[in-house]
C-alpha cells in the first residue's frame, strides 16, 4: 500500500538529537506582565527586576527558543503536547541560554490518524553559568486527513 512508505528522509533522521546553537534571551517584564494581566492579576509587581516569574506566566519563555524546523512531511499537523519543568522560577530580566533539538521522531502507520509522524522537540533555559532553570517538550503529530479512520 502506497501510504506505508516511509515520509521519514535520511535528512530528518540526521536532525534528531543534534542540538541548536545557543541562544541568548532575556526574560522581559512586558511579556510577563502581558501574560499576568490576561490571567486576571495585577501585572505591577512584575515590572521590578528580579522578581519570581509565576511559573504560569513562564509561557513568557516560549519566545526565547531556537527555531527547530523540519521540512513538512504530512499535510496536517497537531500539538499532542506541551510538557514544562521548573528546576527554580525564572526571575524578570534574567538572561538565559536556550538551546533545542528534536528529541524523537516516530513515525506510525495506521490508528485515528493513519500514516503519521510523531515529532518531540525539546528546549532547556539555563543562565550564562549553566545552571538549569527549565526545560520544555513539544510533541507534535503530523498526518493525512485523507488517511484516519
Amino acid at each position: 500500500m502506497e501510504d506505508e512508505e516511509s515520509v521519514v528522509t535520511e535528512e530528518v533522521r540526521a536532525r534528531v538529537g543534534k542540538e541548536t546553537e545557543p541562544r541568548e534571551f532575556v526574560l522581559g517584564s512586558e511579556s510577563v506582565m502581558q501574560i499576568v494581566a490576561a490571567a486576571g492579576e495585577d501585572p505591577a509587581p512584575f515590572a521590578a527586576e528580579g522578581a519570581e516569574v509565576p511559573l504560569y506566566a513562564a509561557l513568557a519563555l516560549d519566545r526565547g527558543q531556537p527555531s527547530l524546523e523540519l521540512p513538512i512531511l504530512m499535510p496536517a499537523s497537531l500539538l499532542n503536547s506541551n510538557e514544562w519543568e521548573f528546576f527554580r522560577p525564572p526571575r524578570v530580566g534574567e538572561r538565559l541560554v536556550v538551546r533545542g533539538k528534536i528529541g524523537e521522531v516516530r513515525e506510525r502507520f495506521g490508528g485515528q490518524f493513519g500514516h503519521s509522524v510523531i515529532v518531540r522537540f525539546e528546549y532547556d533555559f539555563r543562565t550564562p553559568d549553566g545552571e538549569l532553570v527549565a526545560r520544555s517538550a513539544r510533541a507534535l503529530t503530523e498526518y493525512d486527513p485523507k488517511g484516519g479512520r
